[in-house]
């Protein structure tokens, strides 16, 4: 399969994952990986602690075990 079906087949389970969550956590993901910020820059970013802005990595972890 190449990388563009593999994307096709996978965008609408990302949406829909993505959907599901809080604002601030969907917000947290995205920056911390589809943008690329830091986990300090995530926090700058939406004005929350550094643990709180972990919570990215936390949620990631969730569905990828």
């Amino acid at each position: 399969m190449d990388a563009g079906a593999v994307w096709d087949e996978m965008r609408p389970v990302l949406d829909d994952s993505l959907a599901a969550l809080p604002e601030k956590d969907r917000s947290a993901v995205v920056l911390r990986f589809y943008r690329g910020y830091s986990v300090q820059e995530v926090a700058s970013a939406l004005e929350v602690t550094l643990a709180a802005a972990q919570s990215a990595d936390l949620v990631i972890a969730q569905v990828n075990p």
